[in-house]
């Protein structure tokens, strides 16, 4: 698949699937009186997805810009779509799977 359009379906994936996340996560902590041992368990996984996914976002970028900067040059854009992509995956996987197991959940 060419790296647009891998970028662009990661893209509306992501852009889909986190506003499902965010809509069953705040039903679920919604009313905290009646959460189950699963639903703390499901907040706790929650912080430690996102913290795992910036950091997977920022080593990738941060692995990306001494290439750009020691070369003096804008990068090519392929190299910038393969970044971009490299980039998105943490937060696209970790969209997938929380839009996965929250539907399984219900």
């Amino acid at each position: 698949m060419s790296p647009w359009l891998t970028l662009w379906s990661r893209t509306m994936e992501t852009s889909l699937g986190a506003p499902e996340v965010i809509a069953r996560r705040v039903q679920m902590f919604s009313t905290p009186w009646t959460m189950r041992p699963t639903d703390w368990f499901e907040a706790n996984t929650m912080v430690a997805e996102k913290m795992l996914a910036a950091s997977q976002f920022w080593w990738v970028m941060w692995g990306a810009m001494p290439g750009m900067l020691m070369s003096g040059r804008p990068p090519q854009i392929t190299h910038a779509m393969r970044d971009l992509n490299r980039a998105l995956q943490p937060m696209h996987r970790t969209v997938r799977g929380n839009v996965a197991r929250l539907r399984k959940n219900d």
